[in-house]
């Protein structure tokens, strides 16, 4: 049986959730059934180990250039791929779809996030996406997203295949919370619809008298915000920034909860790497978290946008008000359905049907 060739295009293969899926989905891919190949501007921090995937890293590392179209046209002719996947940014996806529509090849656009047109390039990608795309593969549920694009999910067969969740370790069984000071941790870029300015608003409502602590993980142009909001509400002693981890779940395996504040997700993969590793979870009462939890009491929800709300709930928690047990048992029964090798497989079949 003759191999169907797939080519990813991706910016870059570090720190976000979309570049870690397609790692684990390199790797995963059955290589006696796929050859593979991904095509980047940026190889730091590449976390695929199979040899056999082909990593092509660009001579042109600004996508905008001609340079890139150029260097992007010439791989493609050269590996020939059967599919070529899109995965992100705007000014990547519209690239490679343009590329597979002239090139006549198979393509898959991704939906990562909330579709909308955010960015100006959104525009271009979307109309590459309308006139090559053959499926769209989106990590969540679609409800959020914008008109246009619930339109083009439509008619290009769309369809969810969620993220898979794979941390280092577990832990063996629950684990008290601490008896003195509470640790928080939170994990995520530092994003407007990360809402930690929000969280950070709700927990300078907490009472001076409570002993949490948070520690924050992750980078983005919020940063300086988050910075300035923490010295206004003197929670300098309280809540500690650290920038991106390689060792994050490590931290978070180390701490008493999870607080997820965002106001609007794609897959919410931190979620659910919480839920493996068997930490509680205080968390956003949202469409991408309802459609991982369900009606399963696994978390502790809150309204995002309702700070005073946010501050009851993390107080209830300080105070032991929860049944932590339960939530850690149902949330792991929760995580084990997001295996990599049940998103590989989902991958293996839209990838043979678009070539049958």
């Amino acid at each position: 049986m003759k191999k169907i060739k797939v080519m990813h295009f991706i910016h870059s293969l570090k720190a976000g959730g979309a570049e870690k899926q397609l790692c684990l989905l390199s790797d995963a891919l059955n290589k006696e059934q796929f050859d593979v190949a991904v095509f980047c501007i940026d190889d730091e921090g590449c976390e695929i180990r199979d040899s056999r995937v082909t990593l092509i890293v660009s001579r042109c590392r600004n996508p905008l250039s001609p340079r890139f179209l150029i260097d992007a046209y010439r791989n493609i002719r050269k590996h020939n791929p059967d599919v070529i996947h899109a995965w992100l940014p705007p000014s990547i996806t519209t690239i490679a779809m343009l590329l597979a529509g002239i090139l006549r090849k198979k393509a898959v656009f991704s939906y990562r996030r909330t579709m909308s047109f955010y960015r100006w390039y959104c525009y271009p990608e979307y109309l590459m996406a309308y006139l090559f795309a053959h499926k769209v593969v989106s990590n969540h549920p679609i409800v959020d997203s914008h008109t246009p694009f619930k339109f083009l999910y439509k008619i290009k067969h769309g369809q969810v295949i969620h993220n898979a969740v794979s941390v280092p370790s577990k832990r063996d069984k629950v684990q008290p919370i601490s008896t003195e000071t509470i640790k928080f941790v939170v994990a995520g870029r530092l994003m407007q619809e990360k809402n930690v300015l929000g969280l950070i608003d709700a927990l300078a409502l907490i009472r001076s008298d409570c002993h949490w602590r948070l520690d924050v993980y992750g980078k983005g142009d919020q940063r300086d915000a988050i910075l300035a909001a923490i010295s206004r509400y003197g929670l300098e002693d309280k809540i500690q920034l650290h920038g991106f981890s390689l060792n994050v779940y490590e931290k978070m395996f180390e701490a008493d909860a999870l607080l997820f504040p965002s106001f609007r997700e794609g897959m919410p993969n931190v979620l659910i790497e919480a839920m493996q590793i068997g930490i509680p979870i205080l968390a956003s009462k949202i469409s991408a978290t309802l459609s991982i939890v369900g009606n399963r009491d696994a978390v502790i929800w809150f309204d995002p946008l309702d700070p005073r709300d946010m501050a009851e709930k993390i107080t209830n928690f300080i105070n032991r008000k929860y049944d932590v047990n339960a939530l850690v048992v149902a949330g792991q029964e929760i995580a084990s359905k997001y295996t990599v090798e049940y998103m590989s497989k989902q991958y293996e079949d839209c990838y043979k049907r678009l070539v049958q």
